[in-house]
């Protein structure tokens, strides 16, 4: 009798145990699914929409373009009241710009390459539109033909646009979405899960 109560007691111990490894294995594989989605959207694109990819590889060209008139404005504006807050401004531009570029042109498709590439450009764009917000305000002090780097502006607005509301934000979103969910929440930590990061919105400028 003793050899049978005890032979129950393991065979629940285990079937507990199987159940408690289950349950988050199986989010887990749900999870990652919906994970590897958003991140074949983000390289592959949808059906009429291009990829967040492709229009980073665009703004990464439309950057080193803004950076290069950001440094032809800082140069015209240097002794004015504008100056001191133009070039600060600027050096925080070419290194976000330069970290940016780097990830960029790194060719793994890796769930932590692309999080590192999306942050990257988050910080960048946050420093170009700072630079936009203070260089806007300059022109507009003076008259002068700025129309180069208007022209770089409003494309590298326009494409971010692209890429806030594009594909990859919107299923990533959705995705992120699950963590709300109270047992999402509490089986988090053990099944190795996480959000997927996102474009930010501009901050600076619009």
């Amino acid at each position: 009798m003793k050899k049978q109560t005890k032979g129950r007691a393991s065979a629940i111990v285990v079937m507990l145990l199987c159940i408690a490894v289950s349950i988050p294995l199986g989010m887990h594989t749900s999870l990652d699914y919906k994970d590897n989605q958003a991140l074949d959207t983000f390289y592959e694109g949808v059906s009429g929409e291009t990829s967040a990819m492709d229009v980073l590889t665009a703004n990464n060209q439309v950057g080193e373009n803004l950076v290069r008139s950001a440094q032809v404005i800082a140069g015209d504006f240097s002794k004015s009241e504008h100056g001191d807050a133009l070039q600060s401004q600027l050096e925080t531009l070419k290194t976000a710009y330069l970290d940016f570029s780097e990830e960029a042109d790194k060719s793994s498709k890796s769930r932590s390459r692309t999080e590192k590439l999306i942050e990257s450009y988050n910080t960048f764009s946050d420093a170009a539109f700072a630079w936009i917000d203070l260089a806007d305000t300059a022109i507009q002090s003076q008259s002068g033909d700025y129309q180069t780097y208007t022209t770089f502006r409003d494309k590298f607005t326009q494409n971010h646009d692209r890429l806030v509301g594009g594909a990859y934000n919107r299923e990533a979103a959705l995705y992120n979405e699950t963590f709300d969910e109270p047992l999402v929440q509490a089986l988090q930590p053990i099944s190795f899960t996480e959000p997927l990061v996102t474009f930010r919105e501009q901050e600076a400028w619009s």
